[in-house]
């Protein structure tokens, strides 16, 4: 079992979009977050990053990528947030494009870490990057989080098998922190709690040192495969995106609020 925290996500902040309206939902009194540690569940705030945006070029969501030297400017300083920088690439040097993510925000010591949103990242590019943030990050690798998120096309490489998932992560060691099952990759495409329960009996039934997650559709109103799956799996974190948006594809916080109030009660954590 991780002993990493569980989280609620809401991905593709910018830098007009509010955050405390949200982190006032949210149970205890907030911290600076660094060596700062919180029980409950933590709001991840997901700020996507790719490597167009990397090289100065917006991509085709604009509403949803910053510019990276904005990124530091949305990184909420509260122990009770989760920040992490989403970010995919199709080049084959991530170490050196994550280090250069924390140079160009300018925040080499607010950002909680990434989440690659990379089909079956290479362990030993992640492996450089965090030897990267021994020597340059105060904090080194104790603040510095991976995610590796399990996309659709790393469902194919794997030919859909939860057997073959687990067998995969391997590869990894303890160098992740949390997998996100995103078959819907930010599309907002829900999926049923039987979808995911054969990849989550296989992942809860070995030891492991990293966290699991599940996103794809989630909204106000949209938990009931939280609902169901929280139950049987302990620690179980979430994230939206695409359902969180408005006709202009900006995040709606009104939608927000409510999936975080939402969500919170469902983890049995709400107060208020």
């Amino acid at each position: 079992m991780s002993a990493n925290p569980c989280y609620i996500g809401i991905t593709g902040f910018m830098p007009t979009d509010p955050i405390r309206p949200l982190t006032a939902l949210l149970p205890g009194r907030a911290r600076a977050h660094l060596g700062a540690t919180h029980p409950g569940p933590k709001l991840m705030v997901g700020i996507l990053a790719s490597e167009k945006t990397l090289n100065g070029i917006k991509n085709k969501w604009p509403h949803r990528y910053p510019e990276i030297s904005e990124i530091g400017s949305i990184v909420e300083d509260d122990n009770r947030v989760l920040n992490l920088v989403h970010y995919n690439t199709k080049g084959t040097d991530v170490a050196l494009q994550l280090g250069k993510i924390h140079t160009l925000a300018g925040m080499p010591n607010r950002l909680d870490g990434f989440q690659l949103n990379i089909p079956w990242t290479d362990p030993d590019q992640i492996e450089g990057y965090l030897q990267w943030a021994d020597r340059n990050l105060e904090d080194g690798r104790s603040c510095q989080y991976i995610v590796q998120q399990i996309g659709g096309h790393a469902f194919e490489v794997i030919s859909h098998d939860p057997k073959r998932l687990v067998d995969r992560l391997e590869q990894y060691g303890e160098s992740i922190d949390y997998i996100l099952l995103d078959p819907s990759g930010g599309l907002g495409q829900y999926y049923t709690a039987d979808h995911f329960r054969p990849y989550l009996d296989e992942l809860y039934s070995e030891y492991r040192s990293y966290g699991v997650g599940i996103a794809g559709g989630l909204s106000p109103g949209n938990l009931k495969v939280v609902a169901e799956l929280a139950a049987e799996y302990p620690f179980l974190s979430i994230d939206a995106e695409g359902r969180l948006r408005d006709e202009n594809d900006d995040l709606d916080i009104g939608l927000a609020s409510a999936y975080l109030k939402e969500a919170l009660y469902i983890m049995q954590v709400f107060e208020g």
